[in-house]
């Protein structure tokens, strides 16, 4: 059993590549909005499995996410470093969010 906390946030994803001289360049993020006709449990805002992978289960994806420039340069930022600094190669999924008092909280590095 994996027990985590609760985050409250905008959940965001975004792909990084790594060109032939090594540099890392972050993708614009991806924020995944839950829609009020979402397929979930009532009441219940997790963004499930059904939700990412089944069509028509309320979820909406904007590229770019609807976040402010500093945010989004900033998610960026901390992407490309994340990728430098555990030493990935040629690319990445990141998945994290955006919290109500600005912080970046970084939950799936794939």
């Amino acid at each position: 059993m994996l027990v985590e906390e609760r985050i409250i946030g905008t959940e965001f994803s975004l792909i990084l590549l790594q060109d032939l001289d090594g540099r890392v360049l972050p993708l614009w993020p991806t924020e995944v909005e839950l829609q009020d006709n979402w397929g979930g449990i009532e009441g219940d805002r997790l963004y499930s499995r059904l939700a990412k992978y089944m069509p028509g289960y309320g979820v909406r994806h904007h590229t770019p996410a609807r976040f402010d420039d500093e945010a989004l340069a900033t998610i960026r930022q901390q992407a490309a470093q994340l990728f430098t600094d555990l030493e990935l190669q040629d690319w990445a999924r990141f998945d994290g969010f955006l919290c109500a008092d600005g912080r970046i909280l970084w939950s799936d590095l794939n």
